[in-house]
């Protein structure tokens, strides 16, 4: 009787099963990382965004029906888009402190949403600062 060098059924089918699992693994790790970076990168435009808003709030592409026309009155929240983010800017005036000669601080709240407006997007980042004007 002669003897065979070759695999057997089950040692084939037990090697493609461990190479099929080690294929999804590796490809769940790519998906997860791409996720990962899309995610890394909305983030850090909408900081970069909100910190752009906070210092001044004309830069947003305002609706005149959901924004005021004055963006630098204390009492109004400031609604826009700016780099596909929609923004919502409002100052907080119970913490505003006039130093006299027009100077005063004011804390201002940047949200920035991605994917919508406040109603149905994705809060991306918020950011609280308080701005010195003169």
């Amino acid at each position: 009787m002669q003897q065979r060098n070759a695999f057997t059924l089950i040692e084939v089918i037990l090697s493609l099963t461990v190479l099929i699992a080690g294929m999804t693994a590796a490809f769940s790790v790519i998906l997860l990382g791409t996720t990962w970076a899309t995610n890394s990168k909305i983030a850090n435009i909408g900081y970069d965004t909100g910190f752009t808003v906070l210092e001044n709030a004309r830069v947003l592409d305002a609706d005149p029906n959901v924004s005021p026309a004055n963006p630098d009155n204390d009492d109004e929240i400031v609604k826009g888009w700016l780099n596909t983010f929609f923004i919502v800017r409002e100052i907080d005036t119970s913490k505003t402190i006039d130093f006299g000669n027009g100077v005063k601080s004011r804390t201002i709240t940047v949200r920035v949403y991605h994917g919508g407006t406040d109603q149905d997007g994705n809060l991306v980042a918020q950011i609280t600062g308080k701005v010195i004007d003169k």
